[in-house]
């Protein structure tokens, strides 16, 4: 049905965000071989200045989160309950796949479920290698289709432990996302590009929305904050594509068990069952989850963060006004405005939660193999502060 999402542009999804968890790890849990830490150290990113216009040391320096670099922590005596991923050498579903395969369709497959089967034996083993080593553990996610891991809570104390088990490949501490901070620029600053962010172009895309590249056929998730479903800019009004990616058809064809997705075993496990009707908003949103609290709803209760990010991908407006209520252009128009829309909420709402204002890695990677299942086209990932890493740890 979906012949767009092909193999590479999964496994470079992987090795984008597996580089992210990399950094986390080399930094927090280098190993020398005998136990011990090691820390390297930088004194500014590798970054190209390909203009030659921009003094990329002086906003290296201004950003970069020395915290993060320069934690020696050793988890390993802290003794306390934390959220690790422990990935395996072993193949991944996607890694069975042959080539040029449609990725969602070899999912639905008898061989992509196969293959499956062939991942989860090889978490069944690790989690049983944990318990004879008399390790306590609690199970919160598996991925199989982009990374063959698993992430539990364990004691850090036992993190060499699990390390020293023969299929293990890596054992990285969960990091957490900082909620991305809104910006107000101050009155009267008129070469602010804050306060004048059409002045940018970003929404200016009236010239290839009008010859026909406007995202039809294309899903485009957004890993955020969640969506204000009932904003004008996301209507079905406005929503003009015949080219339908993902219908609701297609939805209930996934959640029926054509695939595992994380977010029916999340639900799940707080005694929810999730249907189609429940992750299906409209044509212009046709799936959406909240991984952080694990239910269907994404409405933000305290960013609209992802509503904009939302509304710069794919809004159509023909009503939009800016903050002082004057009209912007006759139609507002987001980049892709006849894309359809995955809402990944991985912020949580929960006031009485610790990760209230972030968002954790274990959650990030579920919502990330999820789109890959869904055969999503596009993923965007706004996620926080400097380089994206929490300095709560």
């Amino acid at each position: 049905m979906r012949k767009k999402i092909k193999r590479l542009a999964c496994l470079c999804l992987t090795a984008v965000f597996g580089a992210s968890l990399a950094a986390s790890n080399l930094i927090a849990f280098a190993d020398d071989g005998a136990g011990s830490e090691s820390v390297e150290r930088y004194s500014a990113a590798n970054i190209e200045n390909v203009t030659g216009k921009v003094n990329l040391s002086d906003i290296t320096l201004k950003n970069l989160n020395t915290s993060v670099i320069e934690n020696k922590d050793n988890y390993e005596v802290q003794d306390e309950i934390r959220t690790v991923i422990v990935t395996l050498d072993k193949k991944t579903v996607l890694d069975y796949m042959p080539d040029g395969a449609d990725v969602s369709e070899y999912l639905s497959s008898y061989s992509g479920k196969k293959a499956a089967r062939a991942v989860n034996e090889t978490q069944t083993e690790l989690l049983n290698a944990i318990h004879a080593k008399k390790i306590g553990y609690s199970l919160v996610y598996k991925y199989k289709t982009v990374t063959n891991a698993v992430a539990i809570k364990i004691n850090t104390q036992y993190i060499s432990a699990i390390k020293s088990i023969p299929s293990v490949k890596s054992v990285v501490v969960s990091e957490t996302y900082y909620a991305p901070e809104e910006v107000t620029a101050e009155d009267g600053a008129q070469n602010n590009t804050l306060a004048n962010v059409y002045k940018t172009g970003i929404y200016k895309s009236e010239k290839y929305v009008n010859e026909g590249l406007d995202g039809s056929g294309m899903t485009v998730a957004i890993l955020d904050t969640g969506l204000d479903y009932t904003h004008n800019a996301f209507s079905t009004d406005r929503f003009t594509s015949s080219d339908i990616g993902m219908d609701k058809a297609y939805v209930e064809e996934k959640v029926n068990g054509a695939v595992t997705l994380n977010a029916l075993t999340l639900s799940a496990a707080n005694g929810q069952t999730i249907t189609a009707d429940d992750l299906y908003i409209s044509e212009k949103v046709p799936f959406a989850y909240d991984y952080a609290d694990k239910d269907a709803d994404v409405y933000p209760s305290y960013s609209q963060h992802g509503t904009h990010v939302a509304g710069i991908v794919a809004g159509n407006d023909t009503e939009y006004k800016d903050k002082d209520g004057n009209p912007v252009y006759e139609n507002f128009y987001g980049v892709a405005p006849n894309a359809q829309l995955v809402i990944c909420k991985v912020f949580t709402d929960d006031f009485d939660s610790d990760d209230l204002g972030g968002a954790v890695a274990e959650d990030i990677v579920a919502a990330l193999e999820d789109c890959v299942n869904l055969g999503v086209d596009v993923i965007n990932m706004s996620l926080g502060t400097t380089a994206g890493f929490s300095t709560k740890y």
